[in-house]
């Protein structure tokens, strides 16, 4: 059979408190008559009373122990509700362990004994907390009430001023003010793969804290890549931000040559933030540090390219050769001109491929290539 989980004892203080507090509030609305002598006014003063009392009582008794553990490759993570002193002894045999079973030691520094309520323990990248709750206005029998809501629930949330200074760090936006800047270290690459790139730097951080409950503060993540993006187009194109907005009715676009014609790929901010509590997976770029990806510009994918040598877009396919460096003066023909333009791959259609292996282009010049664009 499986052990169920053993309930919580209510603290008898707290249930006490309650029901004096239920008391009070049908004296207020008319369904229990004062008592002989009393005024309303006192009511209403032993009614506070009581209110802040219930909330410096614990609400179940401290013989009550929960634990809860979750790990995730080598970073681990408990939570206890109960007393510091089982965090402390779970920490020392944790370490020791450790220490006898797998011969490693655990990091004073690293491992903390975090109390939520008033500090956010860390945990692969999200901040952890407590919540204090709040007060809500509602309506009980027809009459405004106030009540607090969310005391003792959990909250998880994605550390913004870090991703933003990560954001800085990486050339999106000023160290100083955060003002979003042009990426300069993209400037090399095509308008449509700069929105891609920009594209899957902002999806990767939304899918990531998808379930964070501050996630409308990404909002300030999303303003900086979608102008750090606007700045990169305009400083590629020498224009200007809004000739760049103007260009795609208000929407940041780019064109591609694709095999079907030419296709637009468009910058994609979300439409609402809202908190959904859901965990997003099995979603390309789940990884928030996206922007540290490495890119080879001398081995990007030209496959939605027409053929180098006469512009076809029948069966296009690759053509590699290794190592330009290393390839000497005795090379000719179209591995010539890859070395001349410093590729290591090209497009091009499947009979002008069929050719380049037989040495049938060996003697072409490259003025006689159609569209040698498509491989830049």
């Amino acid at each position: 059979m499986e052990s169920k989980e053993p309930t919580a004892v209510r603290n008898p203080s707290s249930r006490r408190i309650e029901s004096k507090c239920r008391r009070l509030r049908e004296k207020l609305d008319g369904k229990t008559p004062l008592r002989k002598g009393e005024k309303r006014e006192d009511v209403v003063r032993e009614l506070k009373s009581n209110l802040k009392a219930r909330l410096t009582t614990k609400h179940y008794l401290d013989g009550w122990i929960r634990i809860k553990y979750v790990r995730y490759a080598d970073d681990w993570m408990i939570g206890v509700t109960g007393p510091k002193q089982i965090s402390e002894d779970l920490k020392r045999r944790a370490a020791t362990w450790l220490k006898e079973e797998l011969s490693l030691d655990l990091s004073e520094e690293k491992t903390l004994i975090t109390h939520t309520r008033t500090e956010s323990a860390r945990f692969l990248g999200t901040l952890i907390k407590t919540q204090k709750g709040r007060l809500c206005k509602s309506k009980s029998n027809e009459k405004n009430t106030t009540r607090r809501e969310g005391t003792g629930k959990i909250s998880m949330m994605a550390p913004v001023p870090e991703l933003i200074r990560k954001l800085a760090d990486k050339g999106f936006c000023k160290k100083t003010d955060h003002l979003p800047i042009a990426k300069a270290n993209w400037l090399s690459f095509e308008e449509w793969e700069i929105v891609q790139r920009y594209n899957a730097v902002l999806n990767g951080m939304l899918n990531y804290y998808s379930f964070v409950n501050n996630r409308a503060r990404l909002q300030e993540v999303v303003y900086i890549l979608q102008f750090s993006l606007a700045h990169t187009i305009a400083r590629r194109r020498r224009s200007s931000v809004r000739a760049v907005f103007k260009a795609g009715n208000g929407h940041i676009i780019a064109h591609r040559n694709a095999r079907k014609g030419r296709e637009v790929v468009r910058f994609c901010p979300p439409g609402t933030l809202k908190v959904s509590g859901k965990f997003l997976t099995g979603i390309p770029g789940l990884n928030p540090d996206t922007w540290d990806k490495y890119f080879n510009l001398r081995s990007r994918s030209k496959l939605g390219k027409v053929c180098v040598i006469c512009s076809s877009n029948d069966r296009v396919q690759m053509h590699h050769v290794r190592h330009i460096r290393k390839m000497g003066d005795k090379v000719k023909g179209v591995t010539k001109v890859m070395a001349s333009i410093n590729r290591k791959q090209i497009p091009v259609c499947h009979e002008c491929h069929w050719h380049i292996h037989r040495g049938h282009y060996d003697g072409m010049p490259m003025a006689w290539y159609a569209n040698l664009e498509a491989a830049l």
